[in-house]
């Protein structure tokens, strides 16, 4: 699985969100394309596509404009509008630690405060509380159990929280763990599992 970080539309910059700190920044008249990373001795591959929503290809491959054989007078054919960036060498998540965890709703109202503790890749605590939300409180329906993390493949990762005899779980957290920043959205658990919102978690430093 490969860890695509931006697009670059039509020349403009637009981020996908995973990390703040791979960002495509430019892409000037002279053809050169820049982009940033915190991270050093990375391995990366550039992809084009007609349309934003793909199909996304390689440079490599076979795209069809170098031999053009047509029988109209009128001629139409996918080039090059969009442009990606991909990260192609990843590092492993590392979520042994202790994480502050701030959950938020589906209009961005931050609800929910914790920390999550884990003492191996896949094994660890949490504890929550809910925060006010303007008049309210949001009620939640456990503040802490078990966790059960799994790593879906380079930076990707999700805990099952669970607690309080909930047989589907109470939480469940997917998202891109890379460094120190664990971000992506959460749900509510059971039988159908029902979106919040986002989360941010940072681990705490020792």
């Amino acid at each position: 699985m490969k860890y695509i970080i931006s697009l670059l539309i039509s020349g403009s910059l637009v981020s996908a969100g995973f990390g703040a700190d791979f960002v495509i920044t430019s892409l000037s008249g002279n053809g050169q394309m820049t982009w940033t990373n915190s991270v050093t001795n990375a391995s990366y591959r550039v992809e084009w596509a007609s349309s934003l929503t793909g199909p996304w290809k390689q440079f490599n491959a076979l795209t069809n404009l170098d031999s053009i054989r047509a029988t109209n007078t009128t001629v139409t054919v996918a080039v090059p509008m969009f442009y990606r960036v991909v990260w192609t060498d990843p590092p492993a998540p590392q979520p042994v630690g202790d994480w502050e965890f701030n959950g938020y709703s589906s209009t961005g109202s931050l609800i929910v405060t914790g920390l999550v503790s884990m003492t191996s890749a896949s094994s660890g605590t949490w504890a929550f509380g809910a925060v006010p939300n303007g008049t309210n409180i949001w009620g939640m329906s456990c503040s802490g159990g078990e966790v059960l993390g799994s790593t879906g493949g380079n930076l990707q990762f999700s805990m099952f929280l669970d607690g309080c005899g909930f047989a589907e779980g109470v939480y469940f957290l997917e998202g891109t763990l890379l460094g120190d920043t664990y971000s992506g959205m959460w749900y509510d658990e059971g039988i159908v599992a029902n979106r919040i919102g986002t989360f941010i978690a940072r681990r705490r430093s020792n």
